[in-house]
C-alpha cells in the first residue's frame, strides 16, 4: 500500500503483533535463511560489516555507549568494542543471541525493539542496520528509540535504497513492513524529533542496494515535516516499472529451466 498523502510505503494487511512475537524468537532465521542459528559466513559478513561502517563513521561520532538495534549474533559490534566503545544489542531472535553470547562474549539481549529494556537518555549512538523494516510497530520502536537516545545523540539507518535496486523479493515478502525513499524516511523521523544530519549512497557493507542516513535526537520532541502530496503518483508508476522490468526477467529465466529440462530428458 502507498500513502496518498505522503508517499510511504508499507505492506497491508499483516498478521496480528502477536505473530512477530513469536516468529521472531525462534522461526525468522529458518524461514529466512534455512537455519536457526547464523551461519559462519553470515557472522564473518557481520564482522566485514562493522569494520567498514565503524570505518566510515568514526570521524562523525564521538566515542561513547552504543546500541545495535536487531543485532542478530552482534557481531557487527565487535570492531567497535574494540575501537572502545561501550557495546549493547538488542535483537528478538533467542539462537542468534545466544550465539552472539556464547561465542564472542557480547552483552546482548533478547529483546524487541517495540519496548526496549534500558533506561531514558542511555545511548550516545543506536546502529540499525536494517532493523526499522521489520518492525512490526515503527511508532513504537520508534518512541523507543527516542526515549533511549541522548538529546544530540546519534542513529545510524541503514535502509533499502529507493533506486529500487535488485530482485523484488528484496522488497516484497513477509519480513519487510515499510520501503523508505530519503523524504519518508527525513519525515518519520521527524515525527520523533530525530533531524536527519546527511544521507549516504555508499557501498558501505559491499551493496549498492543499501542507503545510510545519519541522524541526531533534538531537544524538540518532533521537528516539521515536509508536505508530500500528489508523491504517491510517482512513486507508484516507478513500482510499475520496476515490477514490469522483473517479470520479463523471471520469464526469461523460466523458458530457460523449460530448454534446460528438454536437453536434458533429450540427451540422458
Amino acid at each position: 500500500m502507498i500513502c496518498k498523502k505522503c508517499s510511504f510505503k508499507f505492506a497491508n494487511p499483516r498478521y496480528v503483533d502477536d505473530f512477530y512475537l513469536k516468529y521472531y524468537k525462534k522461526n525468522y532465521r529458518k524461514i529466512a535463511f534455512g537455519n536457526f542459528k547464523p551461519s559462519k559466513y553470515y557472522v564473518k559478513n557481520q564482522i566485514f560489516r562493522g569494520k567498514s561502517i565503524l570505518k566510515h563513521f568514526q570521524n562523525k561520532i564521538k566515542v561513547g555507549t552504543m546500541l545495535d538495534h536487531g543485532c542478530a549474533s552482534g557481531a557487527t559490534m565487535i570492531a567497535w568494542r574494540n575501537a572502545g566503545w561501550k557495546t549493547y544489542g538488542i535483537d528478538p531472535h533467542i539462537p542468534s543471541v545466544n550465539y552472539g553470547i556464547k561465542k564472542y562474549n557480547l552483552n546482548i539481549k533478547p529483546n524487541f525493539g517495540e519496548k526496549l529494556d534500558f533506561e531514558e537518555n542511555f545511548f550516545d549512538l543506536i546502529l540499525s542496520l536494517g532493523s526499522l523494516e521489520h518492525s512490526y510497530d515503527i511508532d513504537k520502536t520508534l518512541k523507543e528509540i527516542r526515549r533511549v537516545l541522548k538529546v544530540n545523540g546519534k542513529i545510524i539507518i541503514r535502509w533499502r535504497s529507493d533506486k529500487l535496486i535488485g530482485s523484488p523479493l528484496e522488497y516484497y515478502n513477509h519480513n519487510h513492513y515499510r520501503f523508505f525513499t530519503k523524504k519518508t524516511l527525513k519525515n518519520i523521523l521527524a515525527k520523533y524529533g530525530l533531524k536527519v544530519i546527511h544521507n549516504y549512497a555508499l557501498p558501505l557493507e559491499g551493496y549498492t542496494s543499501f542507503r545510510y542516513v545519519l541522524a541526531k535526537k533534538t531537544s524538540a520532541s518532533k521537528i516539521k515535516m515536509e508536505n508530500l502530496n500528489n508523491v504517491y503518483k510517482s512513486e507508484i508508476i516507478k513500482h510499475k516499472n520496476y515490477i514490469s522490468k522483473y517479470h520479463q526477467i523471471c520469464l526469461k529465466i523460466k523458458e530457460l529451466k523449460k530448454k534446460k529440462e528438454r536437453f536434458n530428458k533429450e540427451n540422458f
